[in-house]
């Protein structure tokens, strides 16, 4: 009895200890992925490297040639950022004032995602919207403008306007459509005369502007350009949305600018 139960122990033994492929254990993976010239990339740094990539691009297909090529540069980053802390570049003054404003704005950056986020579930495009957009889609503009502080000043610009011409300084809008701009431009812009420059105030702005050219061209059937007009329309409500939520952290406060100071 005692002889048997040893033979069946040895033999359990020899099983467990037995060199089948299933049972082996894997070899360890190596600590390292890639080095060269002193800097070393372990696998799970170089997976987070790769999620960061795929996220700033999501079209981009990692494949094994892509891989290899990402991971070249990575490492080429590393050396640069480390002869960077060798020469002691992020003890200089202006280096430190030009990562600070980078890091302004990557933060603002930031903050208008999270709020085009917050916009974008209560933008809603009305028909009566879609269609306005629309008849205004043929017609085309051109029209020079030059932004002017004080509006009695914005007058005599523009008597010297019409008596030689724009300033150099102005903006040339190029060829727009009327459907491109907001209703504030719209309103101020139509009720200009041709080729006569006059003063007008857009959005508390000062203008002295002329209406260069207009034109009619034909456009698409309504339904071929629709889905173009709505996200147009959507991109412009989320600016618009943006632009009055600065407003509202401005309040009502007015820009003042102390009179005292002395410019140079």
């Amino acid at each position: 009895m005692f002889l048997g139960f040893g033979i069946l122990g040895l033999t359990a033994l020899l099983l467990a200890c037995g060199s089948s492929p299933g049972d082996a254990p894997a070899p360890p993976e190596p600590a390292w992925l890639a080095r060269i010239g002193g800097q070393t990339v372990e696998a799970p740094e170089f997976q987070a490297y790769l999620e960061q990539q795929s996220r700033r691009n999501p079209r981009l297909q990692i494949t094994p040639a892509v891989k290899r090529d990402l991971l070249e540069k990575y490492l080429e980053k590393k050396l640069l950022l480390a002869e960077a802390n060798r020469r002691r570049l992020g003890e200089q003054p202006e280096i430190l004032n030009e990562l600070a404003e980078l890091q302004e704005q990557v933060l603002i950056k930031h903050l208008f995602a999270l709020k085009e986020q917050e916009l974008a579930g209560h933008i809603k495009i009305e028909e009566e919207e879609i269609r306005n957009y629309y008849r205004d889609m043929g017609r085309k503009l051109q029209f020079c403008y030059l932004p002017v502080d004080d509006p009695g000043r914005a007058k005599l610009v523009a008597e010297q306007w019409v008596q030689k011409g724009a300033p150099t300084e102005a903006v040339d809008s190029g060829e727009v459509s009327l459907a491109a701009l907001n209703d504030s431009w719209k309103k101020q812009i139509l009720a200009l005369p041709l080729k006569k420059p006059g003063v007008v105030t857009i959005d508390s702005h000062c203008l002295v502007m002329e209406l260069v050219n207009q034109r009619e061209e034909a456009v698409l059937p309504l339904e071929k350009v629709r889905d173009q007009i709505v996200r147009e329309l959507t991109d412009r409500k989320e600016k618009e949305g943006l632009q009055s939520w600065v407003n509202s952290l401005k309040g009502d406060h007015r820009l003042e600018i102390n009179a005292a100071h002395k410019w140079r």
